[in-house]
């Protein structure tokens, strides 16, 4: 029997490897819109998500489908984000619980990214969930005391405020934390729930303290040091209707000559990333 298993085990043929993220978190749906309605939201039209579709397929990829995460992080880091940070930012924007990318995740993960995106209206649930995931590292659907440490650092760095020093890092951090945790507490004891667990910074109690200004500097996490794209959106958000129009001539001229900042063409920020291979449709 044992000799028989091994012959199976050697004729088996290698099953790809699948990358699966530690603290890979399960994304909240519950802010979630549609692609087109994200992107009016955004002031982008349709040519600027066609510019995305073709970075995507692009991507260096060793399955026929999916890109690499590694390709993602390349990319981000070329658009000039922190290296030390790239990590994080890959893992929250995987949507799937494989940690996968999928194409729209990736086109509301850069629309997010962009600093011209605004932080508010319907981007408001959504990004405040990035943020969380960005620094949530575990997965474990709650905020540390270390993580709340890390949160506060990033928002001073983003400002370009000097470093605190720890004592002084970790009282503000406990500020918010504690604040927090404090009102989900006392939340559970009003609504009778008081016992069913301890009461934790969580993504629900995050994004709406994000909501109500109680976290004030997380407009400036999860973004891109520079605008995706080098000229002012042209798209109006509108609450509801149908698509914006591509205000174009269509994907095809967008993809040659729709400019990212520091770039001369996107063509050229696909040539840098691409790997070769077959794209994806």
């Amino acid at each position: 029997i044992e000799r028989r298993e091994l012959g199976r085990r050697l004729v088996s043929p290698a099953r790809p490897q699948r990358r699966r993220w530690r603290g890979m978190l399960a994304w909240d749906p519950s802010d979630d819109n549609t692609l087109e309605t994200l992107a009016r939201g955004a002031w982008w039209d349709e040519a600027r998500l066609e510019v995305l579709r073709g970075i995507f397929a692009q991507l260096d990829s060793g399955d026929a489908e999916y890109p690499s995460l590694d390709a993602l992080g390349r990319l981000l880091i070329k658009r000039g984000m922190d290296p030390a940070e790239v990590p994080d930012i890959c893992r929250a924007m995987c949507r799937r619980a494989d940690g996968r990318l999928d194409l729209e995740a990736f086109q509301i993960g850069m629309m997010a990214l962009d600093p011209h995106t605004t932080h508010g209206g319907l981007w408001n649930g959504i990004r405040a969930q990035y943020i969380f995931r960005q620094f949530n590292a575990d997965g474990s659907g709650h905020l540390s005391h270390a993580q709340c440490e890390r949160l506060v650092a990033a928002m001073h760095a983003a400002f370009g405020r000097p470093a605190l020093d720890v004592a002084t890092l970790s009282e503000a951090a406990h500020t918010i934390w504690a604040g927090l945790v404090g009102e989900a507490s006392s939340s559970q004891q009003q609504t009778g729930q008081a016992g069913l667990g301890q009461a934790r910074l969580t993504l629900p109690v995050f994004r709406e303290a994000v909501g109500a200004l109680r976290i004030r500097g997380c407009s400036r996490l999860f973004r891109l040091p520079q605008p995706l794209f080098s000229h002012s959106a042209a798209v109006a958000p509108a609450a509801a209707g149908p698509p914006a129009p591509n205000l174009t001539t269509g994907a095809r001229e967008a993809l040659a000559g729709e400019a990212w900042v520091g770039e001369a063409t996107v063509g050229e920020a696909m040539a840098g990333e691409g790997g070769g291979g077959s794209g994806r449709g």
